[in-house]
């Protein structure tokens, strides 16, 4: 049986827990992560076609101003929910 990387180094650290619930939760992971994934991709996705958009109507091209506030508020959503938890640890 071929296992993944990422399901070894999880076992390595984790040798008590029994395999019934690495089966279980290994699936679910997945599942996470393949949702969560598409909740970053479709935002950066999306910009270009915004991007184009505003070229359209203004005339002017803001590639750069458009790229800089995406990921200003980006990090600065980021740097609020690490904040958040650390407040409430």
């Amino acid at each position: 049986m071929h296992l993944p990387r990422a399901f070894i180094a999880y076992r390595s650290l984790y040798p008590s827990v029994q395999q019934s619930l690495h089966l279980s939760v290994c699936p679910s992971v997945c599942v996470v992560g393949f949702f969560l994934s598409s909740a970053y991709l479709v935002p950066w996705a999306m910009l270009p076609d915004v991007v184009e958009a505003s070229a359209a109507v203004d005339g002017v091209r803001r590639d750069s101003l458009f790229y800089a506030y995406f990921v200003f508020f980006q990090k600065l959503g980021t740097v609020r929910l690490c904040v958040r938890a650390c407040v409430r640890a």
